[in-house]
């Protein structure tokens, strides 16, 4: 498993695609991951990166495998830490973007892709005022767009939809193993539009090597603290501002078989007229994992759009 060494002392590691041998110019994607599912879920995405000329780098954050752990305080956020610690992620990521420029050497900025919650990371780097704004403006500079892949409501400052209410709000808070359990039967459904259905068995629909290699259950609580804003009237201003950026292109996709609360974001994205786009009329929410070909088929010609 390959490690980055960050200016920062903090070590990522990273899942690499690799390229030709011989080849001079390809473009490059680095994947941030969302809440309870690692870099490995973006594997499967590996054998068709050559047909692009493309090479994917997906990097876990502090607390997954192989990256610096979490500390015990980082571990426990208390509501009063979740924006500062919440920048030490979106540094992180900063840092891994420098590592693929500079280390890595490779031949073109490179587009940087958020899944899910993932996505918070991309807006605290787009929004402004999250970072100082020379920190912002350099880290910006070696990027060549932003994408970010189903974000969450959260994301958007969103009230949450049945779907995730009906998922969530029944369970105790105090049981781990029932709070990941549910999560991830959530977020892994298949959803007609406009239905709001939670189904309990959704995990099983991901391959039993999948949830081995990319689930980090223990993960999920963690992942509901990571927060922008103190507001979710804020957390819409900060959102609203960085997709309408004039720095870096940026752009929001989903699939058309996904949550209702993921929806509900792209929704909001589209609105404001942010690019948006449904990649995919008949994935979910893992369609990398299901549909891997299609999926970065779609991206990168929604990349190229922006």
């Amino acid at each position: 498993m390959p490690i980055a060494k960050l200016a920062s002392g903090v070590e990522i590691a990273y899942s690499d695609s690799g390229v030709s041998i011989d080849a001079e110019q390809y473009d490059t994607i680095i994947i941030c991951h969302g809440v309870a599912f690692n870099k490995e879920s973006f594997t499967p995405l590996f054998p068709y990166a050559s047909k692009h000329n493309l090479r994917i780098l997906a990097y876990n954050q502090r607390g997954y495998k192989g990256t610096t752990p979490l500390t015990p305080s980082q571990k426990e956020m208390k509501p009063d830490d979740c924006i500062a610690q919440s920048q030490l992620f979106v540094r992180d990521l900063i840092g891994f973007v420098d590592f693929v420029v500079n280390t890595l050497s490779v031949p073109n900025k490179p587009i940087v892709l958020g899944w899910s919650k993932g996505t918070t990371l991309l807006l605290g780097l787009a929004g402004p005022g999250f970072l100082p704004e020379d920190e912002q403006k350099q880290a910006l500079s070696k990027i060549s767009s932003l994408i970010l892949f189903e974000p969450p409501g959260s994301a958007f400052g969103l009230p949450v939809t049945k779907d995730y209410a009906d998922a969530m709000s029944t369970i105790s808070t105090s049981d781990p193993d029932a709070v990941s359990s549910s999560f991830g039967n959530w977020i892994a459904g298949f959803y007609e539009p406009g239905e709001s259905a939670y189904y309990a068995n959704s995990l099983s629909i991901l391959s039993p090597k999948f949830i081995n290699i990319a689930n980090e259950p223990d993960m999920v609580r963690h992942g509901f603290y990571w927060k922008l804003t103190s507001t979710p009237e804020a957390q819409w201003q900060l959102t609203k501002s960085a997709l309408l950026n004039d720095r870096v292109k940026i752009g929001v996709c989903r699939s058309g078989h996904t949550a209702g609360y993921l929806v509900a974001a792209y929704n909001a994205a589209a609105e404001i007229g942010a690019p948006t786009k449904v990649i995919d009329d008949k994935g979910n929410h893992f369609a990398f994992a299901h549909d891997p070909e299609n999926w970065l088929d779609q991206i990168i010609a929604f990349s190229k759009e922006l």
